[in-house]
């Protein structure tokens, strides 16, 4: 005889892993956070929406050249460096932030660490947007830990692999 289980993924994770690398407005982004606000862990939920509502970021840029007419050597200095606020000052944007999500269904929450991105689109509107860190890992523990619950509830061994 053979059984097999699928281990499906939470809703929650689908959604995280779903939008992970997608470039939002400050709006989406926002209401993305706001929809979720029960997942996230570090900061609390409560900054990171706050942050996600007023961040402001500004650019600014210094430009820099020179010619040498004796022997037409150029010199070119380009240097940019964009910094972000939110609640006019009041917060520091986090460079990563923690949510705590179950991988699959009726399974335990696991750390995930979500590295927030942002930049100044063309026409100066701002474009935010995350990106998970390692989530195979995290699938990868989730389903090691079904298969040992497998393994003690039946006392049978895991095959993984192709009959």
């Amino acid at each position: 005889y053979r059984a097999t289980y699928a281990c499906p993924l939470s809703i929650e994770w689908k959604t995280w892993t779903g939008k992970s690398g997608c470039v939002m407005s400050q709006v989406d982004f926002a209401a993305f956070i706001e929809n979720n606000l029960p997942d996230i862990a570090i900061p609390p939920a409560a900054d990171m929406l706050e942050i996600s509502r007023s961040l402001e970021a500004k650019k600014k840029v210094n430009f820099a050249s020179g010619i040498r007419l004796s022997n037409g050597q150029n010199e070119l200095t380009y240097e940019e460096q964009v910094s972000g606020t939110a609640a006019k000052g009041k917060l520091s944007v986090p460079e990563e932030f923690t949510i705590g999500i179950p991988a699959l269904e009726g399974g335990i929450n696991y750390a995930v660490t979500a590295r927030l991105r942002y930049r100044i689109a063309d026409g100066g509107s701002l474009a935010i947007w995350y990106e998970l860190v390692r989530p195979h890992k995290v699938i990868e523990d989730a389903v090691q830990a079904v298969w040992a619950d497998i393994e003690m509830g039946t006392g049978l061994s895991i095959f993984n692999g192709k009959p």
